[in-house]
């Protein structure tokens, strides 16, 4: 069940962001309010769907802290990188996996 959560959830990322790095609070910020994208209704339900405690559900602290024990973790093809750090902001992106 955890690799196929990984695997929607990266994949729904993917989808709505591509391999653009963003942090957390970003990834939280996109899913907040009135939706009316499909990839990011969809991307919600993924980040609702992670195994999250349910007192921190969807806070950018706990969901960072998700990306981070799930860096370099490949899942449905795609792999949870780390990018830049911006004003001391960790950012994370999903890329393809090159197949050699």
């Amino acid at each position: 069940p955890e690799l196929e959560t990984l695997t929607i959830f990266l994949k729904t990322w993917f989808g709505a962001f591509s391999t653009r790095a963003i942090s957390a609070s970003e990834l939280i910020t996109s899913v907040s309010g009135q939706l009316n994208d499909p990839k990011l209704i969809h991307l919600k339900k993924a980040i609702e769907d992670l195994p999250l405690s349910s007192s921190q559900q969807q806070s950018s602290k706990s969901v960072g802290r998700y990306l981070g024990h799930r860096k370099g973790r490949v899942a449905g093809g795609l792999v949870l990188e780390p990018g830049l750090k911006i004003s001391d902001r960790q950012t994370w992106r999903v890329k393809r996996v090159e197949v050699i």
